[in-house]
């Protein structure tokens, strides 16, 4: 018995060119065993809840220059050579520059793709808000508000 389990371990681990649609059957004592075909985990994103408030280039103490270096005082995107024109966004420090992040369920916005350019003082997980969006001005942001979003992070940094 022990042998006969040797084997079926082995031709479990050494039998890789089996399809997934095939099944495995094996003679143990007159029994008939039966291995069901595995089936693939999808790839899940983990889908999180944060603050979300917003900013413009134009706010007291900006210069226009993100803390990433890339100057936004024209633009509200960025063009990113994976995801192409994407928003910009300012998050905690413990996410790094350059990180993708898709947003869902914020008032106004369709789902959405924003890079990670910027910091703010008021800008952590113990803080205010968790990320801030920027905007065309400062006047247009003053209506957005404070609100509850989801949020994935599709690339942790560049």
């Amino acid at each position: 018995m022990k042998y006969l389990i040797l084997i079926f371990a082995f031709l479990i681990v050494f039998m890789p060119n089996i399809k997934k649609e095939e099944k495995i059957y094996m003679y143990v004592y007159k029994e008939k065993i039966t291995i069901p075909k595995q089936k693939e985990k999808p790839k899940q994103e983990k889908i999180n809840v944060a603050i979300m408030t917003s900013y413009g280039p134009d706010c007291y103490g900006c210069s226009g220059i993100s803390a990433s270096g890339v100057d936004v005082r024209n633009t509200i995107y960025y063009e990113d050579k994976t995801y192409g024109k994407v928003h910009v966004v300012a998050a905690d420090n413990t996410i790094p520059f350059g990180s993708i992040i898709s947003f869902s369920n914020v008032t106004g916005f369709d789902d959405f793709l924003a890079i990670v350019l910027d910091r703010g003082s008021q800008i952590g997980f113990n803080k205010s808000s968790q990320f801030d969006l920027l905007l065309e001005s400062e006047t247009i942001s003053n209506s957005f508000g404070r609100q509850k979003i989801n949020y994935s992070i599709i690339r942790n940094g560049y």
